[in-house]
């Protein structure tokens, strides 16, 4: 359950900025890492649950990945495995094509996958709804807001959509101007803010914000702890 928002930059140049809402219970994640896979090395930060990720970069592909499809869904337990292995999973493929084409999707909750191939900067959003795939390309020129199904109403991403593009009008924006963004708490009188925190029960636990440059770049942010700490790959 999470916020994505890409912002594009110069020369193919992005920033993709990922909130981590969660559910007390789940345990700390781990700080991110270097993790080498046969076709590449990614910055990834650990579920401590799951082993998987809800984020990632390397030197070609850029992935967030939030709960739930197109609309929030009646969970069906048992899945075969947690979505946070898909990221790692996409490592083993060649590209989007072939990850798309060859994945087994089945038994796997509803989740949409924000997949950012470096090369061009096309910025590809994977649906599964639990019976098939949805592949589109999302406008890489223009800033976008993506927020969990299983967490927001529709009404709700409305209002985030409307309080983003309100802020990016603003003009050029620079990575530390998008992380104050995704900081900014959560206000029920006027619906703005990012971070959340429902009764102490589900909250914003972590920020992530990756920098595609010239050096590749992560900023993670643990919210529960107080630690902060940047990686470049």
């Amino acid at each position: 359950m999470c916020t994505v928002t890409y912002l594009p930059k110069n020369h193919h140049s992005f920033i993709v900025t990922h909130n981590r809402d969660e559910h007390h219970s789940r345990g700390v994640a781990h700080l991110p890492i270097r993790k080498t896979f046969p076709n590449a090395i990614c910055l990834a930060p650990i579920d401590s649950n799951a082993g998987g990720t809800w984020i990632a970069t390397s030197e070609q592909f850029t992935l967030c990945l939030l709960n739930g499809g197109f609309v929030k869904h009646k969970q069906n337990p048992p899945y075969r495995h947690s979505r946070g292995h898909i990221i790692f999973d996409f490592f083993s493929y060649k590209g989007v094509e072939h990850f798309v084409k060859d994945y087994s999707f089945d038994g796997i909750e509803p989740f949409t996958l924000i997949l950012i191939q470096h090369d061009g900067r096309v910025v590809n959003e994977l649906v599964f709804d639990g019976q098939q795939i949805h592949h589109v390309l999302i406008p890489q020129d223009i800033p976008h807001i993506w927020s969990s199904s299983t967490l927001y109403t529709e009404a709700d991403r409305l209002k985030r959509k409307t309080y983003f593009e309100k802020f990016f009008q603003k003009g050029i924006l620079t990575q530390e101007e998008i992380i104050s963004f995704h900081q900014n708490k959560y206000d029920l009188y006027d619906g703005e803010g990012i971070q959340i925190n429902r009764n102490e029960i589900l909250k914003t636990v972590s920020l992530t914000s990756i920098s595609k440059s010239e050096v590749i770049s992560m900023y993670y942010e643990d919210f529960l702890h107080s630690q902060k700490m940047s990686i470049e790959l």
